[in-house]
């Protein structure tokens, strides 16, 4: 996200210029990494759903028992989510840094 954001120098000086304040820069910088986060996040449940269910079917037939099932652990997926969204902010404060201390008339003459 750090290169994204210096990709994008020039824009979120262009903004700056136009009157934008932190608080949008912010949301910019931050909505990206979250939709990348959540959507990763909805194809992992997707995944993590069909690999329990196919785990159940594969050990019903090899054991022959029909009483061990494995169940969808909210618990467990309520923590790995909230940790990805903390490890995600705390990974995006380098380049909110970076956006907040921009020089703009420096970043439109590059």
């Amino acid at each position: 996200m750090f290169l994204n954001v210096i990709q994008k120098k020039k824009d979120f000086a262009i903004l700056i210029c136009f009157g934008a304040r932190r608080w949008h820069l912010l949301k910019i910088v931050l909505f990206e990494s979250l939709e990348i986060v959540l959507s990763a996040q909805m194809i992992c449940t997707g995944l993590y759903y069909q690999l329990l269910s196919l785990v159940n079917v594969m050990s019903q037939e090899l054991l022959l028992n029909n009483h061990l099932t494995l169940s969808f652990d909210y618990e467990l997926l309520l923590f790995v989510y909230s940790a990805s969204f903390l490890l995600v902010f705390i990974s995006q404060l380098p380049p909110l840094l970076y956006v907040f201390r921009l020089n703009t008339i420096a970043a439109l003459k590059d």
